[in-house]
């Protein structure tokens, strides 16, 4: 998973944050080894992400690598109702435990989607499975986007989700300082040319104002490149001076004539 798809991923995570916690459940799904390879798993997993949008719930779902070998599917579900009184004793339900055990702490439709959803799961082939309430968002998070930036092979995307969940639908600018600095020295060429405004540049220069000011733009971001590199060593150099100083010792970095 590259940069801009983990923010992706992470953002669509937090967005869940504003609904409110008795409609968010945590799904996870132990996959037998497929034989036919991962176009079985997709087909399987197609299956049951259709029988989501049958069911109005969102969904975000990540693929976890196990020691054994194995895969896990996590999903995030959003239920389309409140199941404040549907779930008893929230917070003493094993995330762990199997899913007939978690059963027990349901009530209403919330036991019959879990039912319905036990036997899809076998139709589909997956193996063990539970359903269990999210009580702490933030903490679920954390878990799980510790893999998140890794890649899984077999060209699968690490991660997915419904079309209501999905926040970021474009690309993201991720700005590297080298950027940030050209933008600078941009707007210090247009300055020093009278121009308040790229607006204006382009229409001083026409059309190529960009080639016309490249070298002079370049010189400019070379410098502040420069110039906030020599502050990070300045920095350290007196750092490293102030710790020796304080020992009565003479600093490495010191000139020696």
């Amino acid at each position: 998973m590259n940069t801009q798809s983990l923010i992706k991923f992470i953002i669509t995570l937090e967005s869940l944050l504003k609904f409110p916690r008795d409609r968010l459940f945590f799904l996870t799904i132990t996959l037998p080894a497929y034989e036919t390879g991962f176009q079985a798993l997709g087909k399987a997993i197609n299956k049951l992400t259709t029988f989501f949008g049958k069911q109005n719930i969102e969904w975000v779902k990540v693929f976890e690598t196990h020691l054994s070998g194995q895969i896990h599917i996590h999903c995030v579900l959003l239920l389309p109702w409140n199941t404040r009184k549907e779930v008893f004793n929230r917070s003493g339900i094993d995330g762990k435990a199997p899913q007939s055990v978690i059963e027990q702490h349901y009530s209403e439709r919330l036991l019959q989607l879990s039912r319905t959803l036990g036997k899809r799961m076998e139709a589909y082939g997956f193996g063990r499975w539970n359903m269990s309430p999210v009580c702490d968002m933030q903490a679920l998070i954390s878990y799980l986007t510790k893999e998140a930036g890794t890649s899984l092979g077999h060209h699968v995307r690490r991660w997915s989700c419904s079309k209501g969940l999905r926040v970021c639908k474009g690309p993201i600018a991720l700005c590297s300082p080298r950027a940030r600095a050209r933008r600078q020295a941009t707007h210090f060429a247009a300055y020093g040319l009278g121009c308040r405004t790229i607006e204006e540049l382009r229409s001083l220069l026409g059309k190529h104002w960009s080639f016309i000011l490249m070298n002079l733009i370049n010189r400019f971001t070379d410098g502040i490149l420069h110039k906030q590199t020599r502050a990070i060593v300045n920095h350290i150099r007196w750092r490293i001076d102030d710790n020796y100083y304080r020992h009565g010792a003479h600093s490495p970095l010191e000139c020696n004539t």
